[in-house]
C-alpha cells in the first residue's frame, strides 16, 4: 500500500482572524484619515463617501497587487483607472454644466421645502430670504432660525410690501385673487413680527447673538431666492424664476452652489442692491401705525 502524503497543517482560527483584522486595518485606517480631512475641509457627505470608496479600492489594489497581476496585466494601471474615475466624478458637474454651480433641479419649487431644514442647519454665517412672503420659514422653522440666531448667524428677510399699490398686478402674475394675495402678505408680515418678538426676548440671554433684519420692497419680484452662506463656496442658493400668470409653487426650482463662477452670484448681487433701497421694518411700522405689533 502506497504511503500517503503529509497531512496539511490545520488552519489556526486565531491566526486567520489576526490576518483578516490586519488587512482590514491597512485598508480602513488611511480611509478613515482621508474621511476626517474631508470633514475638516467641509466636503459634502456624498463626495466624502466617493473619496473614501476610492481610497479603499486603491489601497486594496496595492495590498493585493500580486494577486491582481495574476489576472490583470498591471495592478498599477488598475489603480490609475480608479484614480481617474474619482477625478471625473469630483469634476463632472463642472465639466457638464460649465461651472454654473447647478446641484439639483426640482420639478415643482415647493419640493425643496422638505430639505430646507438641512440647509438652515448647515449655515455658518448668514441666511437671506428674498420673495413675496415667507410664511412657512417664519412659523414652521421658527425654532430652528432662533437657534441659528443664538449661534451668531445673520438672518435677512426681504419681502414684498403688503400695502403696495402693485398688488393687483402681482396677483395677476401669480394667477391668484387679489384679496387672497393681500391676506397672504399681511399674514407673512405678522409671522415675521412674531419671529422678531421671540428673537428680541432670546437675544439678551445669548452669548453670541446674531442679527435678524427685515426689510420691504415695492417692485414686483421676478424670482424667489433662498441664500445660505453667500460668502462660502460650500454654501447654497435655491432659485425660483417666476413666470407670468402661473403660481410659483408649480414652477421648477434650482439648487445652486455658491461658487464665484456660478449663476447664483448675479441674482444675489441683485437682491443686495434691492436691500440698500428697501424700507426697514421699523420705518415701515412708523408709517403704518395701524399695524398691530405682537
Amino acid at each position: 500500500m502506497a504511503a500517503s502524503g503529509p497531512t496539511p497543517a490545520p488552519i489556526n482560527p486565531d491566526s486567520l482572524l489576526s490576518k483578516v483584522l490586519t488587512q482590514l486595518g491597512l485598508i480602513l485606517v488611511p480611509t478613515g484619515v482621508i474621511a476626517l480631512f474631508c470633514q475638516v475641509l467641509d466636503v459634502s457627505a456624498q463626495v466624502t463617501g466617493i473619496i473614501s470608496l476610492g481610497v479603499i479600492l486603491v489601497v486594496g489594489v496595492c495590498i493585493y497587487r500580486k494577486f491582481i497581476n495574476y489576472y490583470v496585466p498591471s495592478a498599477i494601471l488598475t489603480a490609475l483607472l480608479i484614480g481617474l474615475a474619482m477625478v471625473f466624478f469630483l469634476n463632472y458637474q463642472h465639466i457638464l454644466l460649465k461651472k454654473t454651480g447647478l446641484i439639483k433641479y426640482y420639478a415643482q419649487s415647493n419640493d425643496f421645502l422638505s430639505e430646507i431644514d438641512t440647509h438652515i442647519s448647515q449655515s455658518q454665517q448668514e441666511i437671506w430670504f428674498y420673495g413675496v412672503d415667507f410664511n412657512i420659514s417664519a412659523t414652521q422653522r421658527r425654532d430652528l432660525l432662533l437657534n441659528k440666531l443664538e449661534n451668531g448667524i445673520k438672518v435677512r428677510y426681504l419681502i414684498f410690501n403688503p400695502k403696495s399699490t402693485h398688488i393687483a398686478d402681482l396677483a395677476k402674475d401669480f394667477d391668484q385673487p387679489e384679496n387672497a394675495l393681500r391676506s397672504e402678505l399681511e399674514k407673512g408680515l405678522n409671522n415675521l413680527l412674531d419671529l422678531r418678538k421671540h428673537w428680541t426676548e432670546r437675544a439678551a440671554s445669548s452669548a453670541h447673538p446674531g442679527e435678524l433684519d427685515i426689510r420691504l420692497f415695492e417692485t414686483p419680484p421676478h424670482f424667489r431666492l433662498y441664500v445660505f452662506d453667500p460668502n462660502r463656496p460650500r454654501g447654497s442658493t435655491y432659485f425660483i424664476p417666476y413666470a407670468s400668470v402661473v403660481s410659483s409653487t408649480v414652477l421648477p426650482g434650482y439648487l445652486l452652489e455658491n461658487v464665484d463662477t456660478g449663476v447664483y452670484k448675479a441674482y444675489f448681487n441683485s437682491i443686495r442692491k434691492s436691500w440698500t433701497t428697501a424700507t426697514t421694518l421699523d420705518e415701515y411700522l412708523k408709517s403704518h401705525p395701524e399695524i398691530v405689533i405682537p
